[in-house]
C-alpha cells in the first residue's frame, strides 16, 4: 500500500515532462517579467474522480502561476435513472470543451470591469490537459461556507456592505454570456414543454420506485401541474455553460467574479443555467447535511435577489417560468442523489439518504408554496 501511494504522488512523468517542456519552450511569452530561472515545480492540488489538478510554479516564485487540469473519463452512470443530457463524452472531448470554452469567456469578459477571467494558457489534447492561470482566490461556494452560521467570522461577513455585490455580478456575467454567445449549431435539450413534463414523470417513477411513494409523496404530480400552466410550448434556448454554480465561480478580492469550468455542449432553456445556480445555493454540502439550517433566516433568500436583479436589473426575469424551471431542476438533483447511493461513490446509508431525500422534498415543496401562492 505504501508503494502504491508513492506511486500515486509521483504521478504520470510522460505527462509531467510534457508540462515542463511547454511551460519552458513559452515561459517569457506565459509569465513575462518572471524573476529567476526557468526551473519548473509541479504538485498535485487534488485527485478527483474526473480529475486531476496540478500547480505549476516557475523560477523562484513562491506561489504557482498555472494550474494544470488533467480529465479522466467518466464512470459508467448509475442504470435507469432519468438524466437531462444524454450521451457521454470522453475525457478527451471534455478537455477540449474546457479549453474553447475558457478562451470564449476571458473574450467576452473583456473590457468590462465586473468579469475576470480564468486564463488559459495551452491544451494538450493527447494527455487530456488544459493549462491555465492559477487563480487565488475563494469560490462562491467558499464565501456560502465562511457566511454561515457554522463559521467564526459568520457574522462579521454576512454585514459587510458589498456581500451581495458579487452575487449580483454573477447574474450579470450570465446575462452578458447568453447575450454573447449565441445557441445556434448546438443540440438543444428541453426545448418544448411536453420534454421538460416527460423527464418530471420519469423523475417521479424513479424516485417512487426507489424511495416509496410515501416518502416521495404528491410534490411530483404537483410540480407537473405547475410546469403545465407555467411554461410555454416552445421554450427560448440559450448556450448552457454545463454545470453553473456556486462552486465553478471564484470572487476575487477586488469585487469582480470569474466563471470557470464550462463545457459550452448544449442549447438549454434560457432559465436553466440561472436555476441551476439558484438550486446549487440552496442545495450546498453544507446546507443539505444541516438541513437548511446552516444559514440565518433571509441569507439565501437575499442572495438569491441579488442573482436575479443582477441578471435582469430592468424588469422581472419571467418568475413563473424560473420557479416551473427550478422544479425541474430540483427534482433532477434529487433523483441524482439517490442514484449515487446505490454506487460505490457516494453511497449514502438508508438513514441519511432519508433525511437527504426529506430535506429535498421540502426544498421542492417550498418552491411550489411559492409559486401557488
Amino acid at each position: 500500500m505504501a508503494r502504491m501511494a508513492g506511486q500515486r504522488r509521483r504521478g504520470d512523468p510522460v505527462l509531467h515532462r510534457a508540462i515542463r517542456e511547454i511551460v519552458v519552450e513559452h515561459r517569457d511569452e506565459w509569465l513575462p517579467g518572471l524573476a529567476g530561472g526557468s526551473e519548473v515545480r509541479l504538485r498535485e492540488l487534488s485527485d478527483r474522480p474526473r480529475c486531476r489538478m496540478l500547480t505549476v510554479t516557475v523560477g523562484d516564485a513562491a506561489v504557482p502561476q498555472l494550474l494544470a487540469k488533467v480529465r479522466r473519463d467518466a464512470a459508467p452512470q448509475p442504470a435507469g435513472r432519468p438524466t437531462l443530457a444524454t450521451g457521454v463524452l470522453s475525457a478527451a472531448e471534455l478537455s477540449a470543451l474546457e479549453h474553447d470554452g475558457l478562451c470564449l469567456i476571458a473574450e467576452q469578459v473583456s473590457g468590462d470591469d465586473r468579469f475576470a477571467a480564468v486564463r488559459p494558457v495551452a491544451h494538450l489534447p493527447e494527455h487530456r490537459t488544459v493549462l491555465m492561470e492559477y487563480v487565488e482566490a475563494d469560490t462562491l461556494r467558499d464565501r456560502l461556507v465562511r457566511e454561515s452560521r457554522v463559521h467564526r467570522l459568520a457574522h462579521r461577513r454576512a454585514t459587510e456592505p458589498t456581500a451581495m455585490e458579487v452575487w449580483s455580478a454573477v447574474g450579470g456575467w450570465l446575462a452578458l454570456h447568453q447575450r454573447a454567445v449565441p445557441p445556434d449549431g448546438l443540440p438543444a435539450r428541453q426545448q418544448t414543454r411536453e420534454a421538460v413534463l416527460a423527464h418530471l414523470e420519469a423523475c417521479g417513477g424513479f424516485l417512487d420506485q426507489h424511495l416509496g411513494t410515501r416518502a416521495v409523496g404528491d410534490v411530483v404530480a404537483r410540480a407537473s401541474r405547475f410546469v403545465a400552466l407555467a411554461l410555454p410550448a416552445t421554450l427560448e434556448l440559450a448556450v448552457g455553460h454545463g454545470d453553473f454554480a456556486p462552486r465553478n465561480v471564484f470572487a476575487l478580492d477586488d469585487g469582480r467574479v470569474a466563471v470557470f469550468d464550462p463545457l459550452f455542449r448544449w442549447a438549454v432553456p434560457r432559465h436553466e443555467d440561472l436555476c441551476r445556480f439558484l438550486v446549487g445555493l440552496r442545495l450546498s454540502g453544507l446546507a443539505l447535511h444541516s438541513h437548511g439550517l446552516a444559514h440565518p433566516s433571509g441569507h439565501l433568500e437575499a442572495i438569491e435577489t441579488a442573482v436575479i436583479r443582477g441578471y435582469a436589473p430592468d424588469g422581472d426575469p419571467a418568475r413563473e417560468q424560473l420557479r416551473a424551471y427550478g422544479l425541474l431542476i430540483l427534482i433532477d438533483k434529487w433523483t441524482a442523489l439517490v442514484a449515487s447511493s446505490r454506487t460505490g461513490l457516494g453511497r449514502l446509508r438508508r438513514g441519511p439518504l432519508r433525511l437527504a431525500s426529506s430535506h429535498l422534498r421540502g426544498e421542492v415543496d417550498r418552491l411550489l408554496q411559492a409559486a401557488e401562492d
